[in-house]
């Protein structure tokens, strides 16, 4: 479609063949720039068609078990994390967002997750640097 819209447009195209590679490389670049998480929440949540083909090994049953010790772990951080860091990694909002919602600063909202991460990241046993 971008060649022929490109023709359309009358641009000249001076190789045909390397054109559209450039346009296939670009849009598997595209593909793989996109964010491609999967929501906590979604995995918790009972009934999600997601969490039942994740369940169906091993290994979804370990990463429903450590999302759901995750979730308890932001319950139980102080307030002045939680919020943030609860609105970033289960819900997913950027820390603009998250300071709207909250009325601080897009600043101290990144400063309140990095260190709310790394207090998880404490409780977590997991290395921290």
């Amino acid at each position: 479609m971008r060649f022929w819209d490109t023709l359309c447009k009358d641009k000249q195209i001076k190789n045909c063949r390397a054109f559209l590679f450039a346009v296939a490389r670009n849009l598997i670049i595209d593909w793989y720039r996109k964010k491609k998480a999967v929501s906590l929440e979604s995995m918790l949540i009972e009934g999600s068609e997601d969490k039942n083909e994740l369940l169906s090994s091993s290994a979804g049953i370990e990463i429903e078990a450590e999302a759901k010790n995750l979730v308890r772990k932001i319950n139980a951080l102080d307030e002045t994390y939680r919020d943030a860091v609860y609105l970033r990694c289960v819900e997913g909002l950027k820390p603009k967002e998250i300071a709207e919602i909250i009325g601080e600063s897009a600043n101290v909202v990144s400063v309140r997750i990095n260190r709310g991460l790394r207090i998880l990241r404490e409780a977590m046993h997991y290395d921290v640097k």
